[in-house]
């Protein structure tokens, strides 16, 4: 049979940037945003009356809501070589929907989510040869509230307390002219697959590389994704998860017209 889903929300947006020196960038945001069912066929969000068990449909649910609060910062040094930028932020979410992780489809809502984080960054030249970008993320997220009582108080499913990367690179002068190797590292911290807190993908670490020589016109590089062949895992869905690529390489040659 057909159902629908007819709802009504309203989501404001505001921001504020202040620039009180060249070189020099604050601001404070506040948006929200909604999602009512059935906008996606992705992940069991589809319109669906009650189940055979007399459950509720999903056209009968609200909304999720999500409010989002946000003040950072961005300062460059050294002429401009070197941006150093942080935020402090948190996200609430209401309405947040269970899934059947089983079925794969929207049994429930009615959870409320609280995200609380602090984020860093650097980004530029150390030298005129050595490159540097780094970022962590550190962020406490909880279930505040939810219809399943033992549920209040565990961790978000999907979210790392802890992320962080670091990419440098180094362009070589003199004989070496035109030699550019480079190397990076990635981290995640383990993240829970459902809201009981049962069942997790563990964290990882991962190091990838790049040597590249230029001249002329020409360009080629040799990368290399994953190098210590790390088991870890790309995507994460309900009890479901997608292994990431194994040690990989990949060689390419660019010319410039």
């Amino acid at each position: 049979c057909r159902t629908s889903s007819n709802t009504d929300f309203l989501t404001p947006q505001v921001g504020v940037i202040y620039e009180p020196a060249e070189g020099q960038s604050y601001y404070v945001s506040y948006s929200s945003s909604a999602r009512p069912p059935g906008v996606s066929v992705a992940n069991g969000d589809t319109i669906a009356g009650p189940g055979a068990g007399g459950s509720v449909g999903t056209q009968d649910l609200e909304p999720e809501e999500n409010t989002n609060i946000e003040v950072g910062g961005r300062i460059a040094l050294f002429d401009d070589r070197l941006q150093i930028q942080g935020a402090v932020f948190q996200t609430k979410k209401e309405n947040a929907k269970e899934e059947d992780t089983v079925l794969n489809t929207i049994v429930s809502s009615g959870d409320s989510l609280e995200l609380t984080g602090v984020e860093f960054g650097v980004a530029g030249a150390i030298t005129d040869e050595w490159s540097i970008n780094a970022n962590i993320t550190y962020v406490d997220a909880e279930i505040t509230d939810s219809t399943t009582v033992a549920n209040i108080g565990n961790k978000t499913n999907f979210v790392p307390e802890t992320a962080a990367s670091l990419w440098t690179t180094y362009n070589f002068t003199g004989a070496l002219l035109g030699l550019e190797v480079g190397g990076g590292v990635t981290y995640q911290d383990d993240v829970f697959l459902n809201t009981a807190n049962t069942a997790l993908a563990p964290g990882y670490t991962t190091l990838d590389g790049l040597v590249s020589y230029s001249w002329d016109r020409f360009r080629v590089s040799l990368n290399g994704y994953n190098l210590a062949d790390e088991t870890y895992y790309a995507q994460v869905h309900g009890n479901r998860v997608t292994p990431g690529q194994g040690r990989t390489f990949i060689a390419t040659l660019g010319v410039v017209y």
